[in-house]
């Protein structure tokens, strides 16, 4: 507790690049946790590690891995872990974000972090036993990232997810305590609206299901910034991506946008979507779709 607390204490007041490298190992945790929900969850089963490369879900992972004749160094009671096979080889865990990494018998690596309240997080949105007890202790657990200053984490509305102006509509509370403002405005549940100039680190996850198609038809996402007082310059695009059109397309695909920007007061920052896109957005669980920000 008193490690966790430490850490705790650590990430509310620790310097801009190391927040900023904390904040971008989160983030991209939960975006590959998100693309692989169904797939992924704290362990490898030994069928999978003796016939397949692709880990399976399971609870008990300190045993699975073990069964799987797994090469363990350390404990992995309070770890999440995932197959990071594209990091290399030769990978050593301090040129990673990731405390531990093990190699099992097929050579394949696992990336774990040893992060209790992520674990009790992921338990819970899965919602294991079809019960939601540990709400309240997830919620505990992540009070140092609701404590940033300037900072935002906002999860997709899914009864009105896009606006007239194919914005992406958000919502500020979810049952776990980890989406919040602070010093961060939501207008109109799409925009986020800047309230002290700096250097601010946004980033986006959205997941599009294309399952029941055929085809993947091309579209855009784009993550803009609007000043209400340059109103000629319309929206900018801060970052700008493009998927689909090709039949070798994922039918299912988690969009990750980021970057550092420099924003005055009064900024609008939005998700905007091509035409057509919202209708193949993935709303089967709330982690699936986020936006957030905080300054540096």
């Amino acid at each position: 507790m008193k490690k966790k607390a430490q850490r705790a204490a650590d990430m509310v007041s620790c310097a801009p690049r190391t927040c900023l490298y904390f904040s971008i190992g989160i983030n991209i945790f939960l975006a590959i946790f998100v693309s692989v929900l169904a797939i992924y969850f704290n362990t490898l089963d030994k069928e999978t590690v003796e016939n397949k490369d692709v880990p399976k879900p399971s609870t008990n992972i300190a045993q699975k891995l073990l069964q799987a004749n797994v090469s363990l160094v350390g404990d992995l009671q309070s770890s999440v872990c995932f197959n990071c096979d594209y990091l290399g080889e030769n990978v050593n865990t301090n040129e990673t974000l990731y405390d531990d990494i093990y190699t099992t018998d097929r050579q394949n690596k696992l990336c774990c972090l040893k992060d209790t309240a992520i674990q009790e997080f992921i338990r819970a949105i899965q919602n294991e036993d079809n019960h939601i007890g540990n709400a309240n202790s997830v919620s505990d657990s992540f009070h140092w990232w609701r404590a940033r200053p300037c900072a935002a984490h906002l999860y997709l509305d899914r009864k009105k997810s896009i606006s007239k102006e194919n914005k992406l509509r958000w919502v500020a509370s979810d049952l776990f305590g980890t989406a919040f403002t602070k010093n961060i405005d939501l207008q109109n549940a799409t925009h986020l609206q800047i309230k002290q100039s700096g250097n601010y680190f946004i980033y986006s996850s959205t997941t599009f299901d294309h399952s029941k198609d055929i085809y993947v038809e091309t579209f855009y996402q784009s993550l803009t910034k609007f000043h209400p007082l340059l109103p000629r310059t319309g929206d900018v695009d801060l970052v700008f991506s493009k998927f689909g059109g090709s039949k070798t397309s994922d039918k299912h695909h988690t969009n990750f946008l980021a970057g550092v920007f420099e924003l005055q007061r009064g900024y609008l920052i939005s998700s905007s979507l091509s035409q057509s896109a919202h209708n193949f957005l993935d709303q089967s669980n709330q982690v699936n779709n986020y936006i957030g920000l905080f300054k540096l």
